[in-house]
């Protein structure tokens, strides 16, 4: 599993199994990357690699989302693959 962090422009890139092993680094960066965003910008995700995902990754996707909704941002997850769907 992986969480990379992007800054330019902010992003987020999943990779392998987002699950309770993972979950806490993503909200973190999610957390992180939310409070740098203004009202109106958007936070991708990129999920194209991710081949597993829990309830826990499921959780802190939500987590990230609410984060920077709280900004007034919102969260795009992008390159769906089918595990993700």
């Amino acid at each position: 599993m992986s969480v990379t962090e992007a800054a330019d422009p902010p992003r987020i890139v999943l990779s392998g199994e987002i699950d309770i092993a993972c979950a806490a680094a993503l909200r973190s960066v999610g957390g992180r990357l939310a409070s740098a965003l203004a009202a109106g910008d958007r936070l991708p995700v990129d999920v194209a690699d991710v081949t597993f995902l829990d309830s826990s990754g499921v959780g802190a996707l939500i987590a990230v989302r609410n984060a920077v909704a709280a900004t007034g941002g919102s969260v795009v997850l992008r390159n769906l693959s089918t595990s993700v769907r």
